[in-house]
């Protein structure tokens, strides 16, 4: 059983794998996109805007793949709130010029500027991931462990329970119920909560309609989830929190 202060560092290693794994993805396709836009740009007629957008997106890229920090979410987000806009107003150019611009680009461009809006409550979740130093044990300990809980078969892994957190885009989640802690994955690992069991916590508030589910607030060490859990998964859960953990750690 890990003591309190190791479990802090393990969800300070654990938000710095998270961060860096998202930044190297990100940071590939934003500089291949910003690669496509300067390419575009320069085939005449030119596009100086385009050139700009071009050089903003390589730019961004680059620094994540060479720099990953959480302000490169941020930065990522002005980038997409950035193609978006062009994207909406190259098409109302196109048709003030007589053209007759797809649709598509102008919904697309509107959704790139909600994800991009969507990137600083991001940031501002890993924000203060990096103002610590984990030893590297720990952060091998922590990309295993995210490893072994994605991979898990609940099935054949009596120590893991999954729930849907509910919302305008609902998200796959599980944990990990271990002996004194528990660790969340949400999204499949778009974030990570490491907590001690206590702060771990399932609440039922009513049944889902047509399905051996309930909807319940599921509370993670001082955050609140919405989200419906299978009846099974919901007794594997109070087993756990009435002693059972023990038995349940040996059946995994």
């Amino acid at each position: 059983m890990q003591s309190t202060h190791e479990l802090s560092i393990l969800q300070q290693a654990a938000d710095q794998v998270v961060v860096r794994r998202d930044l190297k993805v990100n940071g590939i396709i934003v500089t291949i996109f910003g690669a496509l836009a300067l390419f575009g740009a320069v085939v005449p007629p030119a596009d100086p805007l385009l050139l700009a957008l071009g050089c903003l997106l390589a730019v961004a890229g680059l620094w994540n793949l060479t720099n990953p920090h959480p302000r490169g979410i941020a930065f990522i987000g002005v980038c997409l709130i950035a193609v978006g806009a062009y994207n909406i107003g190259s098409g109302f150019v196109e048709a003030a010029a007589g053209g007759r611009p797809s649709v598509f680009w102008q919904v697309l461009g509107v959704w790139q500027i909600i994800w991009g809006c969507q990137s600083y409550p991001r940031y501002r979740r890993f924000a203060r991931s990096f103002e610590g130093d984990p030893e590297t044990t720990y952060l091998e300990q922590a990309k295993q462990a995210i490893r072994d809980l994605q991979r898990a078969r609940p099935k054949k892994s009596p120590d893991v329970i999954e729930f849907i957190v509910l919302g305008f885009s609902p998200r796959a989640a599980r944990a990990r119920l271990a002996p004194g802690h528990v660790l969340c994955l949400v999204g499949n690992g778009d974030d990570v909560l490491v907590c001690p069991s206590e702060r771990f916590d399932v609440q039922v508030t009513g049944r889902a309609r047509l399905s051996k589910s309930s909807t319940a607030v599921i509370h993670v060490d001082g955050r609140s989830f919405k989200a419906q859990i299978s009846d099974e998964h919901l007794e594997r859960f109070r087993a756990w929190k009435a002693g059972a953990t023990p038995a349940l750690a040996a059946a995994a």
